[in-house]
């Protein structure tokens, strides 16, 4: 997985087994790209069966909220004990993508103590939302109106920390934007 990426492994995981299963590939609504550097896996010693362990992949990468990522939790510990902070780290980030595709955001970038949430000048945003946004956070959003648009937040300088700060802004996004 390391080598070709989180967001590539899921994609090829979904198609091999639509592959398997006789089900037809079906084209995907292009998903938001996260870029953040953050421990965020499976251990071995905490899964050891791989079938599982890619099972429980394949449905974190589906998580479309806190609901779905609180009944993967509660099977992750039923089954396995606590969860480690990389697994955890893993079902924030799958919720940050799900989150930030919701908003038509195509890539989020985290690193150094920034969060640039870049999304499509004919997005899902709505100019209200985004000036609740900027409302909500002072001056710790910034908004770039330029010919690639997008939103920076200044968040943790721990990655894991940043993760958690972006998906509360999206979940806020979320409510302010419907």
């Amino acid at each position: 997985m390391a080598s070709v990426g989180y967001d590539m492994y899921c994609k090829l995981l979904n198609q091999a087994v639509a592959e398997l299963t006789g089900e037809p590939v079906r084209e995907e609504i292009p998903e938001a790209t996260i870029e953040v550097l953050v421990d965020a896996y499976i251990d071995p010693e905490y899964v050891p069966n791989d079938s599982a362990k890619l099972d429980i992949y394949k449905r974190i990468a589906s998580l479309s909220g806190e609901d779905d990522a609180m009944d993967m939790r509660d099977e992750l510990i039923d089954r396995f004990g606590d969860i480690p902070k990389e697994t955890e780290n893993l079902i924030q980030v799958a919720l940050v993508k799900a989150l930030a595709t919701s908003c038509g955001f195509t890539t989020v970038h985290i690193e150094k103590g920034n969060a640039e949430l870049r999304f499509e000048a004919k997005g899902k945003l709505k100019p209200q939302a985004l000036l609740q946004l900027v409302g909500d956070y002072g001056d710790k959003l910034r908004f770039n109106a330029s010919e690639h648009p997008s939103i920076t937040l200044r968040v943790p300088m721990d990655n894991a920390a940043a993760v958690r700060s972006v998906k509360e802004l999206l979940e806020k996004l979320v409510l302010v934007n419907n």
